[in-house]
């Protein structure tokens, strides 16, 4: 079969790969704004999947009460952008919102036909999962709310 498009990658290539590699330079981040980047990267997928992008701009932009363009986001995961260090606090009020979303996802699997009662509370719900391990890279987001 031929494809349609020679010039674009087959998916899963090599090439398609190196396609979709950010295309800015990361050396040019200060060690501060890599480690941004990096909780930005593993919350947003820690919490929204794996495809966070639109997702967390939309959570920001609630939470900021304007408008965050997906676009904005991506321009911090490829470094074209540093993230502002103003967005940590941001995330850290949106990994409680995420936390409490997915205890109640896990509620309402738990409450499936067949199980006694739905769970209520959060340390609840999460019996029977292993515990928090310290080191992390979401440590400072979620145990903030702890201290």
């Amino acid at each position: 079969m031929t494809r349609a498009r020679p010039d674009i990658p087959a998916p899963g290539t090599p090439e398609a790969k190196a396609r979709r590699a950010p295309r800015h330079d990361l050396s040019t981040l200060s060690e501060d704004q890599l480690r941004r980047r990096e909780l930005v990267l593993k919350f947003g997928l820690a919490a929204y999947g794996s495809r966070w992008q639109t997702p967390l701009a939309e959570a920001l932009g609630r939470l900021r009460r304007q408008d965050t363009a997906p676009v904005q986001i991506a321009a911090w995961v490829s470094g074209a952008r540093p993230v502002p260090a103003r967005v940590i606090p941001e995330l850290e009020i949106l990994a409680i919102d995420a936390a409490s979303d997915l205890a109640d996802r896990l509620c309402r699997i738990r409450a499936w036909p067949g199980d006694p009662a739905p769970t209520t509370s959060l340390e609840k719900a999460l019996s029977g999962f292993p515990p928090h391990e310290p080191g992390d890279p979401l440590e400072e987001i979620v145990m903030d709310d702890e201290r």
